[in-house]
């Protein structure tokens, strides 16, 4: 119901895309917008989705969750040298829906998550890849602070997937 651009709880509306869309759509041009910049190489990012798969949350009554990764390598010159940088990231989706009078009404939330880059000289780049899954793989979240953001986002999609059955409710007394 919000235009693209707008914010909707804090949160820039636009429509899903897949991972690498939102890597070339949203990412680079926000935080890499670097004269010469190539994208040399993308596909998915396997051992990241990997890595956070066991952490996806349970599917809720009446919503669908579903999780895309992707990579980019990077070539571009800084400081007059070149340099490599491989991006990482995984789109998250929650689709959420009701019967209405007229169909089926829903909400996407999706967001971009595990944003992460690594980057050295374009030689060096391939032997610094298990140093950095390795600094990657031993981060650990603080699991009050996790807690709390998961208490507030099913909050959120309650109170949204019980606004969507009370539309339906209104719609099927109406007709």
């Amino acid at each position: 119901t919000k235009p693209a651009g707008s914010l909707y709880f804090g949160y820039e509306v636009r429509q899903p895309v897949p991972a690498r869309h939102a890597m070339r759509q949203l990412v680079l041009p926000r935080y890499r917008r670097i004269p010469g910049l190539a994208v040399v190489d993308e596909g998915p990012a396997a051992e990241l989705l990997q890595a956070v798969a066991h952490k996806q949350p349970a599917q809720g009554p009446g919503g669908q969750f579903s999780i895309d990764s992707a990579r980019l390598r990077l070539h571009y010159p800084l400081k007059n040298q070149a340099v490599a940088e491989e991006m990482s990231c995984l789109t998250e989706y929650t689709r959420l829906g009701a019967q209405g009078m007229f169909g089926g009404a829903g909400s996407v939330f999706w967001n971009v998550s595990y944003l992460t880059s690594f980057r050295a000289l374009p030689q060096r780049l391939e032997s610094y890849a298990d140093l950095y899954r390795a600094i990657f793989s031993s981060f650990k979240f603080n699991s009050a602070w996790t807690a709390l953001v998961q208490q507030v986002t099913q909050g959120l999609t309650s109170n949204t997937i019980q606004h969507i059955h009370q539309i339906g409710a209104i719609s099927r007394q109406i007709s």
